[in-house]
């Protein structure tokens, strides 16, 4: 199970943040960045 929310930031003209809850690798399968970014993120998780 997973969970996430998007909030906008208010300080910051079209700029957001995501918490991720539960499984984070999962969602990055979600999302529409290269592969390179995701492969970089996803071992920044392994840390």
């Amino acid at each position: 199970m997973y969970m996430a929310t998007l909030h906008k930031i208010r300080s910051e003209k079209n700029k957001y943040v995501i918490f991720i809850k539960g499984a984070p690798e999962r969602i990055l399968d979600l999302v529409q960045i290269g592969q390179e970014q995701k492969l970089k993120i996803k071992k920044e998780f392994e840390e």
